[in-house]
């Protein structure tokens, strides 16, 4: 899960943050209507990735004009 966040990211930090808020998703998922951990995991991680990148709080912090 971090190799994905990370990859997408390309941030250390950022990869941990959405690795744990994954893992509290998954937690609240009932484990009988999981049938593949590892692929909603995945999903998880791939879709809070997309929505950080496309947040606004994303692209404040990434100034792209003159100091």
């Amino acid at each position: 899960m971090f190799a994905i966040a990370y990859r997408m990211l390309g941030s250390a930090a950022d990869a941990e943050d959405v690795v744990q808020d994954a893992y509290l998703r998954y937690l609240a998922v009932p484990e009988t209507e999981v049938e593949s951990p590892k692929a909603l995991l995945g999903t998880i991680v791939t879709r809070l990735c997309l929505n950080l990148l496309g947040s606004a709080r994303r692209r404040r912090e990434t100034y792209v004009g003159s100091c």
